[in-house]
């Protein structure tokens, strides 16, 4: 393959978008809408909580994706297969989610204590 060429495929392949910084601020988000949710409607058990952070989170995944289509850019998206005890619980690339569900108020000071 000539050099040209060559340079031409690596320009075409699309390049993996989930920086530290991006999956902070997805992080964010995601912590927004589950606490809206949670406010509104207290979440019955581990597992519901665990499916629906799956469920924001792959949402948020797919507006970012549809946002950075034109831009070449890989966003990873949300396995909702992923082995009962693995680690982390959602893997993102590089990066994860471990998912911590408690119905105790404590938990919840903390959490924003450490904001």
């Amino acid at each position: 393959m000539k050099f040209d060429e060559l340079l031409k495929q690596v320009a075409n392949e699309k390049v993996e978008a989930m920086n530290k910084e991006r999956f902070e601020s997805t992080l964010e988000r995601l912590v927004e809408k589950l606490t809206a949710e949670a406010k509104a409607n207290r979440f019955a058990s581990a597992a519901v909580f665990e499916n629906r952070t799956r469920e924001i989170l792959d949402e948020i995944l797919a507006a970012l994706e549809k946002e950075k289509e034109n831009e070449g850019l890989i966003i990873p998206r949300v396995d909702f297969h992923t082995p009962a005890q693995g680690f982390p619980d959602i893997p993102l690339g590089e990066f994860g989610v471990e998912v911590k569900f408690t119905l105790s108020t404590i938990l919840g000071e903390a959490l924003r204590i450490a904001r």
